[in-house]
């Protein structure tokens, strides 16, 4: 399905994210120690260089659009599992197998649904001066990304 421009910065950053979702999870059902350890690693490196951005924009920009137009429950959802990530990301005493395994699939789960209701939802509900300011706010965000990257 195409994505709206305004929608397709987050959508690819999406399918990377789905890749180490299933890395996760495979690393987590037969992967050794060391896959385990690799993965988490990896997941850890792309929360501070990626995904914290991609949630802040996504609760910044989108779910303000989401609420304004009734769809409170679904934001809720959407926060506590941005949130769920978050904690089990930034602890690292708490990063096994198991833990893996969960923020793998919560991670699947939470993409596949963004991608098939909530963007979909997203595209119907914005207007002109909605997808103008998605569209700069993510400008924003994403230079003020590469400016920390380049320093």
């Amino acid at each position: 399905m195409k994505r709206s421009a305004e929608l397709q910065p987050l959508s690819r950053e999406h399918n990377v994210a789905l890749k180490l979702a299933r890395d996760a999870r495979r690393a987590a059902a037969d992967g050794s120690e060391k896959d385990v350890s690799e993965a988490w690693r990896k997941l850890s490196r792309i929360w501070y260089t990626e995904m914290a951005v991609h949630f802040r924009a996504e609760e910044q920009l989108l779910f303000p659009i989401l609420r304004d137009n009734g769809d409170h429950e679904l934001v809720s959802e959407l926060e506590r599992e941005h949130r769920a990530m978050q904690k089990a990301l930034e602890d690292p005493r708490r990063q096994d197998r198991a833990r893996l395994s969960a923020i793998g699939h919560v991670l699947n789960d939470h993409i596949r649904r963004e991608e098939r209701e909530v963007f979909p939802r997203l595209e119907r509900l914005m207007n002109d001066a909605a997808r103008r300011q998605v569209q700069v706010g993510l400008d924003r965000m994403l230079e003020s990304m590469k400016e920390r990257e380049a320093s």
